[in-house]
């Protein structure tokens, strides 16, 4: 479009319509582009694709947050205050909209509604007048878009106010979320007999097909991460997503698209997280039945969507995370919905020790449900399917474990939509090409999603993107914990402003944004005092969850916790300046980082180029040795030996190859487990414990994972009394450690 400046309008032209803008009093009206010819001293600016940052809905929404200012800073007499806010705010509207990447529009499309929401759509514009407009007109679709997904729908206000067709070809709905394409070449497919409902697999069809992906973000609580929780009155929940996986190809002369739509959202009660903590508790915020009248209104509106709904709660069900776990399994007994389905999936304590693959238990579980929900498949004769339900995923954050059990769903989908296609083969997986595609469109996806949530990209990442879960995912996702903690703690509140001006919230400005500097550093502080009581119970709770996994009567034979130990004794006892940290055993003995001399391991003799190893009371010794690859032992040699760890260079751990069922390092078997031998004889391997007893012969429906020693004696986390490192007393504030206790 065109761009002109008056004296008194600016002045936006395209083909034969021009809207007008009062530079003065911000008001909007649409005339015939003819009109200009009525203007003196016009001046053209050149070419811009859409309007922005010219309605007088932000302007006038911008200064209504000032004045809230000038009256909450009166004392301050600083008559700048408001203005340099009111900067500040402006210059963040600008950085969400131009740095974020993450607003998107069309002018072929309604990319606010999934393919089947179109379908019925346009079986209504059929029936409507269209005054000489064809149904492929996009200025007939803006009164039909997806209202939660319209994020423009209040800064375009003015122009929907005037309510004039003339001003349909003004009004552009712009979504926050993910858009991406891809072009996939066709794989050679094999003839399958049993595809029986696929397309042809004759050369009528392209060479390549796309792949594409959308994610709509509600304008509805709308905000950063720790701003905005849970549910309001309304029943609209804190980052709800919808995302959709379309498959198109043109065959016949016929396009045919396939598509899957998800949803995620927060846990629909009213919870939030609102310490100044690394990881806040969360907890309740309201009764029972004022939660379960919004609970109630959330999935009426949920179900009128989408039909069905299967939940899948991927929330901790142990720990902090089970108030809001409970929480919400009550509610959707109360609700007590045969259209509604609840799944629950313990996400870390099933894919623990990064075992994410594990996801596929959950899989396997819903498969079932998947068949059922189907998928949307239409072309361009009709509606040939279309998908009864919605998955509605969920975690804490909705980020990140969220982001892996929707790509696992949405590939599982993916497969069935090729088959039907005609462009994969049953079980056969997802060819390379297209399997590295779809991994990194969903990565990208959950990063910014992530993004738009917790200023960071998404946690788990290297999982979804590879597949696999390495060392350094784990170091990067530390980072990104870390960034989110000061983004939460330093920049949101702003931005949460920012969005809620977007939006048309009416929301109060926190105080620490509006304060001079002094102040608001002083109000911070006093704000980040610890809390006695909330400390004592966050410990409790940490404390609780680690007593699960220990049985009182079970003989404790030792355990491990952080101490502070005399560098050169390891006697914890013992103070001095510059002591280390180590790791206690019975806070007697105690594992500290040592120099050893390269030859014997011992700490106490010296050596040029000698290795660090780990002490106990530096005497004995953990050290990097090359071990005999038979034998475990360091003092042998032989081409090809193994690295391990040697305790004062004779007994030695190393990683060997156990049989599963004994754990013995000299019988083989296929698939035997990867363990850490001691001198080849007594053996650390990953076993399935019983939860009530941790015995690795006893097997039991959600046992925990712990290390064995010969599957005899067991590696196991408990909650130390800080001055004694025995397990079975009790103490406020206690440590964290390893347990060694025996189950034969």
């Amino acid at each position: 479009m065109e761009l002109f400046r008056s004296e008194l309008y600016y002045i936006f032209v395209r083909k034969e319509s021009s809207l007008w803008w009062n530079r003065v009093t911000g008001a909007f009206s649409v005339r015939s582009a003819w009109d200009l010819s009525d203007i003196e001293d016009i001046e053209c600016l050149g070419i811009t694709e859409a309007v922005k940052n010219v309605s007088n809905t932000i302007k006038s929404t911008t200064q209504q947050a000032a004045t809230q200012v000038k009256q909450t800073v009166k004392k301050q007499r600083d008559p700048k205050l408001a203005e340099r806010f009111e900067k500040r705010l402006t210059d963040e509207l600008h950085k969400i909209f131009d740095d974020s990447d993450s607003f998107y529009y069309s002018r072929t499309l309604d990319i606010t509604n999934s393919l089947q929401r179109q379908y019925e759509i346009e079986k209504i514009l059929e029936t409507e007048d269209a005054g000489g407009k064809t149904i492929t007109d996009i200025t007939r679709w803006w009164k039909h878009v997806d209202d939660r997904f319209f994020w423009n729908k209040h800064m375009l206000k003015d122009i929907i106010a005037l309510d004039s067709p003339n001003c349909d070809q003004w009004i552009l709905p712009v979504i926050q979320g993910y858009v991406h394409l891809s072009q996939i070449a066709v794989d050679p497919a094999d003839s399958n007999p049993l595809n029986v409902e696929s397309l042809s697999t004759s050369n009528s069809c392209d060479e390549t097909f796309t792949l594409g992906l959308i994610s709509r973000r509600s304008r509805y609580q709308a905000g950063t991460r720790y701003n905005r929780r849970g549910i309001e009155p309304g029943g609209k929940v804190a980052n709800y997503v919808e995302t959709e996986q379309i498959v198109s190809i043109i065959c016949s002369d016929s396009i045919h698209r396939a598509s899957f739509v998800q949803v995620r959202g927060s846990v629909p009660i009213f919870w939030s997280q609102p310490e100044y903590k690394f990881r806040p508790p969360p907890r309740l915020d309201r009764g029972e039945e004022e939660t379960h009248a919004a609970f109630k209104k959330h999935f009426e509106e949920e179900l009128k969507i989408y039909k069905h709904v299967c939940i899948v709660n991927l929330v901790e069900q142990q720990g902090r995370e089970r108030v809001i776990w409970e929480a919400y399994g009550n509610h959707v007994l109360k609700y007590n919905s045969p259209d509604v389905i609840y799944a629950t999936f313990d996400f870390h304590e099933y894919c623990r020790g990064m075992h994410y693959e594990n996801v596929s238990i959950l899989i396997n579980a819903i498969a079932d449900i998947i068949a059922e929900t189907r998928f949307t498949w239409r072309d361009d004769r009709g509606l040939i399917c279309g998908q009864g339900g919605v998955f509605r995923v969920n975690c804490i954050d909705c980020l990140d474990r969220t982001n892996v059990v929707q790509t696992a769903i949405a590939k599982y989908v993916l497969e069935l939509q090729l088959c039907r296609l005609g462009l994969g083969t049953p079980g056969c997986g997802l060819p390379p090409s297209l399997r590295n595609a779809f991994l990194t469109m969903w990565a990208d996806n959950g990063d910014v999603v992530s993004r738009q949530y917790a200023g960071t990209k998404a946690l788990k990442g290297d999982y979804t993107r590879t597949g696999e879960r390495k060392f350094t995912g784990m170091m990067k996702d530390g980072v990104a914990s870390a960034n989110r903690y000061y983004l939460s703690t330093f920049k949101d509140a702003l931005r949460q402003v920012a969005i809620d001006v977007m939006t048309g919230e009416s929301r109060t400005i926190p105080e620490q944004l509006i304060v001079p500097e002094c102040s608001r550093c002083t109000s911070v502080k006093e704000r980040t005092e610890p809390d006695t009581a909330a400390m004592a119970q966050h410990v409790k709770s940490l404390i609780d969850d680690c007593k699960k996994l220990l049985v009182d009567s079970e003989p404790v034979l030792g355990s491990w916790g952080l101490i502070d130990a005399d560098p050169q004794t390891g006697n914890p006892h013992e103070t001095e300046t510059g002591s280390v940290m180590g790791l206690s055993i019975c806070s007697e003995r105690c594992l500290s980082p040592v120099s050893l001399k390269h030859s014997t391991g011992n700490p106490h003799e010296t050596d040029t180029g000698g290795v660090m190893g780990l002490s106990i009371c530096s005497e004995r010794c953990l050290s990097l040795v090359s071990l005999k690859h038979s034998t475990g032992n360091p003092h042998e040699t032989e081409t090809g030996g193994v690295m391990g760890l040697s305790i004062c260079s004779e007994r030695c751990l190393s990683p060997v190859s156990l049989k599963h069922s004994t754990g013995n390092p000299h019988e083989t078997e296929t698939g035997g487990v990867m363990g850490l031998s001691i001198c080849s004889e007594r053996c650390l391997s990953p076993v399935s414990l019983k939860h009530s007893t941790g015995n690795p012969h006893e097997t039991e429906t959600g046992g925990v994972m712990g290390l064995s020693i010969c599957s005899e004696r067991c590696l196991s986390p408990v909650s130390l009394k800080h001055s004694t490192g025995n397990p079975h007393e009790t103490e406020t504030g206690g440590v964290m450690g390893l347990s060694i206790w025996n189950v034969a």
